[in-house]
């Protein structure tokens, strides 16, 4: 029983690092993330923090980072008038081409194309 009782502790534990570890991420979003930062900031080595939040999430952690800020570049397109370049560093992107390149790779066309899609007059 003993057994069972700190298996359950232990994935408790782990929920709590990967949800700490996430709001680190969303919290920091506009800036340069480094997979070593949001370990210092959740007290785990960072190849462990890499494999408990694979384990728990199914995604790795550049891959959350990476769909975190397109979502948010998403919302900021349709709901704000601020530029493409503006919502690049909005969602930690200090090159804007990268980030159309990488918004255009996740959704199929650029921001400016998903604004103009997406935003009915």
């Amino acid at each position: 029983i003993s057994n069972i009782v700190s298996e359950k502790e232990s994935r408790s534990r782990t929920s709590e690092v990967i949800k700490s570890a996430i709001n680190y991420i969303i919290d920091n979003i506009n800036s340069d993330i480094t997979l070593n930062d949001i370990a210092e900031h959740v007290s785990l080595s960072p190849n462990y923090l890499s494999k408990i939040f694979k384990d728990e999430t199914g995604k790795n952690i550049q891959d959350f980072i990476t769909q975190e800020r397109m979502e948010r570049a998403k919302k900021l397109l349709l709901s704000t008038n601020m530029k493409i370049e503006e919502i690049s560093f909005e969602v930690g992107y200090n090159n804007t081409a990268y980030f159309i390149r990488r918004f255009k790779e996740m959704y199929g066309k650029t921001p400016k194309k998903f604004r103009e899609l997406n935003i009915t007059n």
